[in-house]
């Protein structure tokens, strides 16, 4: 009798410091060593459910503000087989546990641990002793859920994915750089596009190089007449710089490789479209429409730009010739000015047979004219000693280019259900021509601002066209991550 009632008291000192710990006015054992553990599962699969997230709210107590309120007391994620761990619970709030999980319906239970100390009292066992007590309500302080079933949620709101392509991306073999949203380049030209990428150089009178040699350029996959000055910024989608050709592209690349410029074209279901237009500080226009129809089988899409151009330049170069006989100082200036515009027209539809086959019929019209103005003034002064003479040499040219360009293609894609493989046919026809012209006239004057020889007349006039078709077919399969044929 005695040993029983030392227990009792023991078990009633112990209670007594939590709840009062809890309140927040003693210093005894503490209270919240509550244990909730079980198992969350798919309800129609039985399987767990992983990365659950599993939160207990409670009454807590604030020893600074002395006040209480309901709050989030803990939280856990569930592990790969569904399981779930929370500890350092209180003993006697209600608890709320929620039990959330993305594409299920949410589930909450309440429940509080119930401590009955006679119940206690007769889990002593044989020992008869105080510490079987103690043991009987540690036992009371752990709780199973077992397996918490969650259903389901089949009335998901509508969800808007919205992707954003990365700048560069880096693929088996090749390197594609999506530039459509670069407005740095808005209103300008291919030649514009290509110096922002790093492993392309364009010089000052459009030659490009790539690895220290000329790469071919190819536009939407095949060969083109097209110049880079020729093809809008606004119309081009991404540039794919491809070092290492495959066996899929013509071998006239060379060590340099390809560059392939692919132009836009919209698929969205339904009627949309974008307008851009802008004004330079000398007051020409660019303007650029996109327009697209998809409706069931066909999707119909054009592009239109129009861009404006005045180029204004000049040079200064100053040169002392300190060898040979006279000794001579050459000064020279040379004001240019460049107008221009050019027209860049480019529509086609698709039309999808099914899930797996598209047919492509595109076309593209290409004009241009720009006429350049030069004033070369060239001063030539003599510095030897004893020696005066004066010259000086005057040409004034006006020159000018233009160009037509026509494209036209027809594709056929097939899908393969195998991730990776298909298979395109296609024939492309292109035809670029223009011509291009230079009026130079030359004077010379002496120290007296005097003619001393007749003016000189020249005219260069240069015609070019070129035209090709080429038909081919490939077939393309990923047989592995990194191996494909």
């Amino acid at each position: 009798m005695k040993k029983y009632f030392l227990s009792l008291l023991i078990l009633i000192a112990f209670w007594s410091a939590g709840l009062a710990q809890y309140q927040g006015g003693g210093r005894g054992m503490p209270q919240s060593i509550g244990h909730i553990y079980g198992k969350i599962i798919d309800s129609i699969t039985g399987k767990g459910v992983e990365y659950a997230v599993v939160t207990v709210s409670g009454f807590k107590y604030d020893t600074v503000k002395h006040s209480g309120g309901i709050t989030v007391l803990t939280g856990d994620l569930t592990k790969g087989n569904g399981e779930f761990n929370l500890e350092n619970l209180p003993l006697s709030a209600e608890l709320t546990i929620k039990f959330t999980a993305i594409g299920y319906k949410t589930v909450e239970r309440k429940y509080t641990f119930q401590i009955d100390f006679q119940k206690a009292m007769k889990q002593r066992g044989s020992g008869d002793n105080a510490g079987n007590g103690m043991s009987g309500i540690a036992s009371m302080t752990d709780k199973d859920l077992g397996n918490i079933k969650m259903s389901i949620n089949n009335q998901l709101k509508e969800v808007n994915i919205v992707a954003e392509k990365p700048d560069v991306e880096i693929k088996l073999d090749k390197k594609i750089y999506n530039i459509e949203k670069n407005i740095t380049i808005s209103g300008g030209t291919a030649e514009d596009a290509l110096k922002t990428i790093p492993s392309i150089i364009v010089d000052l009178d459009g030659n490009i190089s790539m690895r220290n040699a000329s790469p071919q350029i190819f536009v939407d996959g095949r060969p083109t007449t097209l110049t880079i000055d020729q093809i809008p910024a606004d119309a081009i989608e991404s540039i794919e710089v491809i070092s290492n050709p495959s066996a899929k592209y013509d071998a006239s690349g060379g060590m340099a490789g390809i560059i392939n410029i692919v132009l836009k074209k919209n698929k969205r279901t339904g009627y949309n479209g974008s307008i851009r237009a802008g004004v330079d500080m000398r007051g020409k226009i660019n303007a650029n429409g996109d327009f697209n129809v998809r409706e069931g089988k066909i999707n119909a899409f054009i592009t239109v730009g129009l861009h404006q151009r005045e180029s204004i330049g000049s040079s200064t170069t100053t040169r002392d010739n300190l060898i040979g006989s006279p000794l001579t100082n050459i000064n020279q200036t040379d004001p240019t000015t460049m107008n221009g515009y050019f027209l860049f027209v480019r529509g086609g539809f698709d039309y999808f047979i099914n899930n797996r086959n598209t047919l492509t019929i595109s076309g593209n019209l290409g004009k241009a004219h720009f006429v350049n103005t030069d004033a070369l003034n060239t001063g030539t002064d003599t510095i030897h000693p004893g020696y005066i003479n004066n010259s000086t040499m005057m040409r004034n040219d006006t020159s000018g280019r233009e160009f037509n360009s026509l494209g036209a293609s027809i594709l056929f894609k097939h899908l393969f259900p195998k991730e990776g493989t298909d298979w395109t046919a296609d024939v492309n026809y292109n035809s670029n021509g223009g011509n291009s012209y230079g009026n130079y006239y030359t004077n010379f004057y002496d120290v007296g601002g005097y003619t001393y020889r007749p003016e000189v007349q020249q005219r260069q006039t240069v015609y070019s066209s070129s035209q090709f078709i080429t038909a081919q077919t490939d077939f393309e399969s990923a047989l592995k991550n990194n191996i494909k044929i």
